[in-house]
C-alpha cells in the first residue's frame, strides 16, 4: 500500500475543506483550492435568471437571479464570483430573507450560518457587467469562456460545477433572443418583448449564452431533426448561395456523431449564432453556437482550404455536443481535452462529405505545421499544462491544444486501433454523461479494455500507455530525428536516431514510415521508434541511394533533419513524387529544414519557382503558396525580393490565367496580391479594383474588393486617400463600413497618423472589435513599414499583461503575432529579447506567447546577419 499517497491525499482533503471553513477572503480570479472545495460541497445547482436589455449600450443590463444549490455540510462562509465594480451588487438574499454579505475580490462572501445543510436558496439583484456582453448598438452577445460568466451575473464560476439555467429576458420590441433552451413563452409590450426560455439539461458556466437582436432566422428540418440559423447578413445572395451548404454540414455532422457515439444528440434545441467579426472562427453553446460570419459565409472565390475549413469548423463545434459539453473536463488545465476530441472527430466527419479530397492529406495540412510552429520555439508547451488560477486559463489556448492534441490523438489510435478507440469513447461519454472526466479516465479506461484482448501485434502489450502519454500529452517539445546510411555487405541498413533537443534523454514512440530512394524502385517499412537508435536492417543499399524519407506519409512527428544528398535531390525532384500526400510531407520537412538553417531562403523559393508550376493538386498548391508568401517577405532580403520579385509575380499571374479550377485561380491571386510590389504589378491590380480590368473565371466580391483596397493603399504610393474613399462608397452595411474605417486607419500614409492610431490601441475602449484590431496591427507592422513600426513592439509587450486581463482568450497571441509577423531585422529582435531580459518575473504563459509569436522573427534575423 502507498502510504505516502494516503498521507498527501489526507493533507490535499484538509486544505480544500478548510477553503470554506474559515472566514478568509479569496484572492481575486478562482484558485484551484476554492473551485475543488465548491466542488467537494455543492451540487444539484439550478440558476432562473432575468435580464432586461436595453435598447442603448449606453443604459446599464439589469438583472436578478435565484440560485438553488445543495450544501454538503455546513460551512463558515459561500463564496460566489462576481467580478463586476462595487455597487453592482444590490441585494442578497438567503431564503427569501435578505442578508448581509461581502462583495470583495470578484467574490460574494454570505455568512454560512444563514445557510443549512441540505437544500438552499439565493436571490440576488444586481447590475450585469459589461466586459463579456459584447455590446452593440443592434446586438449584444455574451461570451463567458473560460471564467468570464461572472463577470455578467454571480454564480458559481467553474467548469466542473455543472447546473441548469432558466432565462427569461426583457428585450426591445423589433429584436430577438436566443440562448441554450428552447422558447417557452413570449409576450408584447410597450416597446418590449417579454421571453420565457426551457431550462436547460446540466451546463459547465462558460457554456451558458445568449445572444438579442436584430436577427433574421431560418430554419431547416431533417429527419425529424429541426436546427435554427440566426444571422445579420445583409447581401441576401451570399446567404443564398452558402445557406444549403451551411446546413448540410450541420446535419451530416449531427448524424455521423450519434453513430460514432451510439448516443443521440444530448441536448433539447440546435441553433447557431452568425455573428459579424464573432472574436473566435466559432463557440461551442449547446443550443446556441456561434460562427464568425466570413468563416460560414464563403465568397464564390472561396478556395478549397477556406471550403475544407468551414467544414471542420461546424464539425469541430458540432463534435462539442459531445466532447466538451456532455462530458466536461474538470479543471482549465484540461482545456486541450475537449479540443482534441473535437478537432481529432472534425478530420473524420469532414472526410465523407469532401469525397473527392485528400483527407490525410488535409490533416496534415490542418496540423502539422501549426503544431511545429509551437513546437520548435523556445517557447514550447506541453499538451496537458498547470493552472493555480483560473484567471489565467485564457494563456493555455493555442496550436498546442488545436493541432499537435489530434496528432498526438491519431497516434493513441493507431497503437489501440479504431474499434477499441471508438468502444473507449463510447465508455468514456457514458460514464460520465453531463459530468466532468480527465485525460487519465480515458487512459485508464483503454488501458483497462485493451488488456483483456489477446491481440499482441500492436506495441501497447510492450508499452504502458500511461507512460507513452507521459511524454507525448505532459512534456512540451518535439524530438529530432536523422537518418544515416549504413553500408555494410553482410548487413545493409539505416540508422534512424531521435534526439531530444532539450538534452533530457526522452523517446516519443511513434511509427514512423521509412522511405529509402534507390535508383530503382523506392524501400519502404513501417518502424515503431521506441528508442533513441534504431538500425533498419536488409536494406538493398548495394545501389546508390538518392533520398532518405524517415516519415513519408506524413503520421510521423518532430524535426527531420535531411542528410545533405537527400535535401539537394529533394529540392530538384520534389515534383516528380507522383503522390499528394508525399510532396507536402516533403515540403513541410524542407520548410522545418530551412528553419533550422538547413536550407537557404533563396534555394527554398527556387524550389518553389521550379515545381509550384508542376503542382496538380488544390490543397499542396495552398500549402506552397503560403510558404512562397512567408519566405519572400520573412526570409528574403530586401535585396533578394528586388532580385526575385518580377520574375515572381510573372510567373504566378501567368498560373492563374491558367488555372481551370476557380478555387485554384483564387489561391494564386491571393498570392499574387500579398506579394505584389512592383509598379506594372500595383497598375494590374489597380485596374482589377477599379474594375476596369476582370479576370476571366474568377468573381470577385465586397470582401475580395476590401482586402485588395488594403493592399493598394499601402503598396500604390500617393493613393492611399483616394482609394480608401471610393472604398467606403462601394462598401454594403454599416458594420462593414465601420470595419473597413478602422483597419484603413493603420494604412495611412503619414507616419505621424500612424503613431496616432497606434497609440489609440493602447486604451482598452479601441479595441473591442479584436479580429480588426489584429488586421489594423497586421498593415501598421507590414514588412514594407516594418523600418517604421518597430518602435511599436516595445510599448505593445508593454501592454500585453493588460491585453490577456481584457481580451478574449485568443486575443493575446493575435495582438502578438502580428505584432511581430512583418518583422526580419536584428534591431526587432534584439527589441523582444530584451524585453524579457528587463522582466525575468513574467508570467510563464505569456513569456510563452512572446517567444512563440517572436519564432519566425529570431530565425528571420539570423539569416540577416
Amino acid at each position: 500500500m502507498n502510504y505516502k499517497w494516503i498521507i498527501a491525499a489526507t493533507l490535499m482533503l484538509s486544505t480544500l475543506v478548510s477553503c470554506m471553513e474559515t472566514t478568509e477572503i479569496p484572492e481575486k480570479g478562482l484558485s484551484q483550492e476554492l473551485a475543488q472545495s465548491r466542488q467537494n460541497l455543492l451540487s444539484d445547482i439550478h440558476y432562473q435568471l432575468f435580464l432586461n436589455i436595453p435598447d442603448s449600450v449606453s443604459r446599464p443590463v439589469e438583472g436578478r437571479e435565484k440560485i438553488r444549490f445543495q450544501l454538503e455540510r455546513p460551512v463558515k462562509q459561500l463564496i460566489l464570483d462576481f467580478d463586476v465594480p462595487a455597487g453592482h451588487l444590490q441585494q442578497v438574499k438567503v431564503a427569501g430573507q435578505s442578508t448581509e454579505y461581502q462583495h470583495i475580490n470578484e467574490h460574494i462572501l454570505i455568512a454560512g450560518e444563514d445557510l443549512q445543510q441540505g437544500p438552499n436558496s439565493l436571490e440576488l439583484v444586481f447590475t450585469a457587467g459589461d466586459l463579456s456582453l459584447n455590446r452593440n448598438d443592434d446586438y449584444l452577445y455574451s461570451l463567458f469562456v473560460p471564467d468570464r460568466a461572472s463577470t455578467a451575473f454571480p454564480c458559481f464560476d467553474q467548469p466542473d460545477l455543472k447546473a441548469s439555467f432558466q432565462l427569461e429576458m426583457k428585450i426591445p420590441e423589433e429584436w430577438t433572443a436566443v440562448t441554450n433552451g428552447s422558447l417557452k413563452t413570449k409576450r408584447d409590450t410597450a416597446g418590449h418583448t417579454m421571453l420565457s426560455f426551457e431550462e436547460t439539461r446540466p451546463l459547465s458556466t462558460y457554456l451558458f449564452a445568449f445572444v438579442a437582436g436584430d436577427f433574421k432566422k431560418i430554419s431547416r428540418t431533417r429527419n425529424g431533426t429541426t436546427i435554427h440559423m440566426y444571422h445579420k447578413e445583409t447581401d441576401t445572395a451570399r446567404v443564398n448561395k452558402n445557406i444549403d451548404k451551411i446546413f448540410d454540414l450541420h446535419f451530416n455532422a449531427l448524424q455521423w456523431l450519434e453513430e460514432y457515439t451510439g448516443i443521440a444528440y444530448p441536448f433539447r434545441k440546435f441553433a447557431f449564432v452568425v455573428i459579424p467579426s464573432f472574436q473566435y472562427s466559432g463557440m461551442e453553446h449547446p443550443g446556441a453556437t456561434y460562427y464568425r460570419d466570413s468563416r460560414v459565409f464563403l465568397d464564390e472565390s472561396a478556395t478549397i482550404r477556406e471550403k475544407l475549413n468551414r467544414a471542420n469548423l461546424i464539425s469541430h463545434e458540432t463534435a462539442h455536443m459531445w466532447f466538451g459539453d456532455l462530458v466536461t473536463m474538470e479543471w482549465f488545465d484540461q482545456v486541450w481535452l475537449k479540443e482534441v476530441y473535437a478537432n481529432f472527430m472534425a478530420d473524420k466527419i469532414t472526410e465523407p462529405q469532401y469525397p473527392d479530397v485528400n483527407h490525410q492529406l488535409n490533416f496534415l495540412l490542418n496540423h502539422y505545421p501549426a503544431s511545429y510552429s509551437v513546437d520548435r520555439s523556445r517557447g514550447a508547451n506541453p499538451i496537458n499544462q498547470t493552472l493555480d488560477n483560473l484567471n489565467d486559463a485564457g494563456t493555455l489556448y493555442g496550436d498546442i491544444i488545436y493541432h499537435k492534441a489530434p496528432i498526438v490523438m491519431r497516434n493513441l489510435e493507431e497503437i489501440t486501433g479504431k474499434k477499441a478507440l471508438q468502444a473507449g469513447l463510447k465508455k468514456y461519454l457514458g460514464d460520465y454523461a453531463y459530468g466532468n472526466a480527465t485525460w487519465s479516465d480515458l487512459i485508464r479506461i483503454l488501458e483497462e479494455q485493451t488488456g483483456k484482448k489477446e491481440n499482441t501485434t500492436r506495441p501497447l502489450k510492450q508499452h504502458n500507455l500511461s507512460q507513452w502519454s507521459q511524454t507525448w500529452v505532459n512534456e512540451a517539445g518535439m524530438p529530432k530525428i536523422s537518418t544515416t546510411s549504413m553500408p555494410s555487405k553482410e548487413q545493409p541498413g539505416i540508422m534512424l536516431e531521435q534526439s531530444d533537443p532539450d538534452d533530457q534523454e526522452r523517446i516519443w514512440q511513434q511509427y514512423l514510415n521509412l522511405e529509402v530512394g534507390l535508383q530503382t524502385n523506392p524501400y519502404h517499412q513501417k518502424i515503431f521508434l521506441d528508442q533513441n537508435r534504431r538500425r533498419v536492417r536488409n536494406i538493398p543499399i548495394n545501389e546508390s541511394i538518392n533520398y532518405i524519407l524517415p516519415n513519408s506519409t506524413g503520421k510521423g512527428y518532430g524535426y527531420f533533419e535531411l542528410d545533405e544528398d537527400s535535401r539537394d535531390y529533394l529540392l530538384n525532384h520534389l515534383s516528380s513524387f507522383d503522390d499528394a500526400l508525399k510532396r507536402a510531407t516533403i515540403w513541410i520537412n524542407l520548410w522545418e529544414n530551412l528553419l533550422h538553417q538547413n536550407i537557404t531562403p533563396v534555394n527554398f523559393h527556387m524550389a518553389i519557382v521550379r515545381h509550384l508550376p508542376r503542382e496538380t493538386n488544390p490543397q499542396c498548391i495552398n500549402l506552397i503558396a503560403g510558404y512562397l508568401q512567408t519566405n519572400f517577405w520573412r526570409f528574403l532580403t530586401e535585396k533578394q525580393r528586388n532580385s526575385h520579385g518580377r520574375e515572381t509575380e510573372s510567373l504566378i499571374w501567368s498560373l492563374m490565367e491558367q488555372a481551370e479550377r476557380q478555387d485554384v485561380r483564387s489561391t494564386f491571386f491571393k498570392t499574387y496580391r500579398s506579394i505584389a510590389a512592383s509598379q506594372p504589378a500595383m497598375e494590374k491590380l489597380y485596374r482589377v479594383w477599379a474594375q476596369e480590368r476582370s479576370i476571366e473565371n474568377l468573381p470577385f466580391s465586397e470582401n475580395d474588393y476590401i482586402n485588395l483596397a488594403y493592399e493598394l493603399m499601402l503598396k500604390h504610393s500617393g493613393n492611399s486617400d483616394t482609394i480608401r474613399n471610393r472604398q467606403i462608397t462601394r462598401i454594403q452595411g454599416k458594420e462593414r463600413k465601420r470595419e473597413f474605417r478602422f483597419v484603413a486607419s493603420a494604412l495611412q500614409e503619414k507616419q505621424q497618423a500612424r503613431d496616432r492610431f497606434f497609440q489609440s490601441l493602447l486604451k482598452e475602449e479601441n479595441r473591442e472589435k479584436e479580429p480588426w484590431v489584429s488586421r489594423a496591427l497586421h498593415y501598421l507592422h507590414h514588412p514594407l513599414r516594418a523600418e517604421q513600426s518597430v518602435k511599436y513592439i516595445e510599448p505593445a509587450l508593454n501592454e500585453l499583461k493588460e491585453i490577456q486581463r481584457t481580451g478574449d482568450i485568443f486575443f493575446p497571441k493575435s495582438w502578438l503575432d502580428a505584432t511581430l509577423w512583418g518583422h526580419s531585422s536584428p534591431a526587432a529582435a534584439q527589441t523582444v529579447r530584451q524585453f524579457l531580459d528587463a522582466h525575468p518575473e513574467y508570467p510563464e504563459n505569456l513569456k510563452n506567447k512572446i517567444l512563440q509569436s517572436a519564432d519566425l522573427l529570431f530565425q528571420a534575423a539570423s539569416f540577416q546577419r
